[in-house]
């Protein structure tokens, strides 16, 4: 259990370095109630390898995480808000970000609930291939749950079979030019007109769900019923013979 660590400027947990990597392996563990900052950051020219499982950030205030240059699982966490305290983005829990170029993570079967700022925020000029997949983000305030920035290359990203609801503004923004691939993911809704709301810039998002049942609830993330990644600009017709 690590709770009520002050602000400061890197993270509560900082490792940095040029000259090699770091293996992480984190654990079902407890991070609460810390100061603005970043609950773990890693920065560094090398390649760090994660394996970060089963833990819980909760009201915390600045990101979960800060990541450059990873490789590894981020798989089967909790980060979430109970509460919004604000006024400021950094007052309250937010999810990850992933900066730097060199980059292979899976992020899956996450958990990303009331946060004050994107549950994946790719960062400026980042690259490399990121999944995120079979996630909850629900609630997101002050940013889009799924957030490309500035500069990044998306073209080794994937947003799949992930569940999206109640988020203050759209689901996924990519801003850069490049193309983001995000298929089959649900929206709170099947109807194809509010689904594209839904998403700013150029992103693939056909076809996505039309259905947000999880076909297993007792397992951590979202697992969608298979057959319902089928929603497309057109609905089918149901034609009766004369």
């Amino acid at each position: 259990v690590f709770t009520n660590a002050k602000s400061c400027v890197n993270g509560n947990w900082y490792i940095s370095g040029s000259t090699t990597g770091f293996n992480l392996s984190l654990l079902d563990n407890l991070h609460a109630n810390s100061g603005v900052s970043n609950g773990i950051a890693l920065f560094s020219g090398n390649v760090h390898t994660v394996n970060i499982q089963e833990n819980v950030w909760k009201d915390n205030s600045g990101w979960a995480m800060n990541f450059n240059n990873v490789h590894g699982t981020i798989l089967g966490n909790t980060i979430k808000n109970t509460s919004i305290t604000g006024p400021n983005w950094y007052d309250d829990q937010a999810g990850i970000i992933i900066a730097s170029v060199n980059n292979n993570v899976t992020i899956a079967h996450n958990t990303f609930k009331m946060l004050s700022a994107s549950a994946l925020n790719f960062y400026t000029a980042a690259g490399g291939t990121v999944s995120f997949t079979n996630n909850f983000a629900t609630g997101t305030l002050n940013a889009s749950p799924v957030r490309i920035r500035e500069n990044s290359d998306p073209s080794g990203v994937s947003v799949s079979n992930n569940y999206f609801n109640n988020n203050s503004l759209p689901d996924i923004q990519n801003i850069p030019a490049g193309n983001l691939a995000a298929t089959c993911n649900w929206y709170g809704t099947a109807n194809y007109a509010t689904v594209s709301t839904k998403i700013t810039g150029n992103v693939t998002f056909v076809p996505y769900l039309v259905s947000g049942t999880d076909n297993a609830p007792g397992t951590p993330g979202f697992q969608p019923a298979l057959g319902t990644c089928i929603g497309t600009p057109v609905s089918a017709l149901t034609l009766t013979p004369d």
